[in-house]
């Protein structure tokens, strides 16, 4: 069976009964085809053990549902946000956008560059950022308190989250 067999198989589980297990069965079949030029080091998906012990230079983040400009432009809000403020690092980059499709269902896939060794804290806590980062991308950033971002920014917030999608994270 050959890697697109094996995907196309994935597709038809998941379009049968969309649910996470089959959307990671499905995302972990993808994966050799979304590396279509082979890099150095392989996605690993930041569950994997010691995925986030050692240092990453990138991030990918796959959606279930295709998204918009402006979709894609709240998720690297909100995605940039919560990596900031947990690990005080660099910025992420502006987000190579590509869609993947079976017919019945399509992912959206988004690669950041990201610098994990420029966090300014002793024990950058990696899982707690990319946790936050899903609250948010869903949700939003937190609702501002106070007006200090301008007049009538009380009760806002920065970015608004996306709603309801499933997502998963690889780092490299």
């Amino acid at each position: 069976m050959t890697v697109y067999d094996q995907f196309d198989a994935a597709a038809r589980a998941y379009a049968a009964d969309p649910n996470p297990t089959t959307l990671l069965h499905l995302n972990r079949r993808a994966l050799p085809l979304l590396d279509t030029a082979r890099q150095e080091h392989a996605w690993m998906p930041i569950d994997a053990p010691d995925a986030l012990a050692g240092d990453f230079y990138a991030v990918r983040v796959v959606c279930d549902r295709r998204l918009d400009a402006e979709e894609v432009s709240r998720l690297s809000g909100c995605l940039g946000y919560a990596l900031r403020c947990t690990l005080a690092g660099e910025d992420l980059t502006d987000p190579t956008v590509f869609s993947l499709s079976d017919g019945a269902t399509t992912f959206t896939v988004l690669d950041f560059g990201y610098d994990a060794t420029k966090s300014r804290r002793s024990d950058p806590d990696f899982q707690g950022a990319f946790d936050l980062a899903r609250e948010m991308i869903v949700s939003g950033t937190p609702i501002r308190t106070t007006n200090r971002a301008g007049w009538g920014t009380r009760g806002t917030r920065l970015v608004d989250g996306i709603g309801p999608i499933r997502l998963l994270f690889y780092v490299r």
